[in-house]
């Protein structure tokens, strides 16, 4: 398996638990999934919670790595994907 294969495959499976512990606080302050994706919506507590979900990725991965904003971004998809299926 080539690097690129690996972090794509790494990167999607921390975004899947990061979207898992996204939804279980969205749902612990009852705030509906779209709230988590859509910005405009609700009192800004979703985008906190991806802002805070950012911070601590770059932390990991460093501020100047792409792969935070790569995270955010599958997770997001990840989270609009969940709330499609849902309705």
């Amino acid at each position: 398996m080539n690097s690129k294969r690996l972090v794509d495959r790494i990167v999607a499976q921390k975004a899947s638990s990061l979207a898992a512990a996204l939804e279980n606080e969205a749902r612990e302050q009852g705030e509906a999934l779209s709230v988590l994706v859509d910005p405009e919506r609700g009192d800004g507590r979703g985008q906190r919670l991806l802002l805070s979900a950012k911070r601590l990725l770059e932390r990991h991965f460093g501020s100047r790595n792409e792969a935070p904003d790569l995270l955010v971004s599958r997770l997001i998809q990840s989270l609009a994907q969940k709330q499609r299926q849902e309705r």
